[in-house]
């Protein structure tokens, strides 16, 4: 059996995660994912739908302000845990990038580069400067960065 071949016979996780669960879409549809090298349908992944979507947003909308509160240091441990799962994970990454792409496994750098911006943003809170502006006559302005909150993307 070819490694190629041991790959497509792992099972692949295909369904949504919302809210800290895996589960299938509101509305049951999949789409396929085909490994464009061979043409074999490689997975049926759940598709999300806008119900979907807004639950995702409604569940990230209620955890953000506990995240948000949690601080600069705390926030980091976060995203240096996540920087190691992403690196633990290389070869399942590339492996999933070569089935939906047919991209090469030795071209896959993406799970370095992720992990390497999330080390940058687990201290960049430390960084982050506002600025002060005394251009107003008889006022100080103040610029500063916080969290702004939660977005939904689509992404390829």
């Amino acid at each position: 059996m070819s490694n190629m071949e041991s790959i497509l016979n792992e099972s692949i996780e295909t369904w949504l995660f919302i809210n800290g669960e895996f589960r299938a879409s509101s509305s049951s549809k999949t789409f396929k994912v085909v490994y464009p090298y061979t043409k074999q349908v490689v997975a049926q992944v759940q598709e999300a739908d806008i119900q979907d979507v807004e639950g995702a947003v409604t569940a990230a909308n209620i955890a953000f302000p506990s995240w948000r509160d949690l601080g600069t240091d705390k926030r980091g441990i976060y995203l240096r845990k996540l920087e190691q799962l992403i690196l633990e994970s290389n070869n399942e990454l590339a492996k999933l990038e070569t089935l939906s792409t047919g991209r090469p496994i030795s071209q896959f750098f993406d799970a370095n580069a992720a992990a390497d911006l999330f080390a940058y943003y687990a201290g960049g809170g430390w960084t982050a400067q506002g600025t002060a502006s005394l251009n107003t006559p008889d006022h100080l302005n103040l610029t500063v960065k916080q969290p702004y909150g939660v977005v939904a993307l689509i992404i390829p």
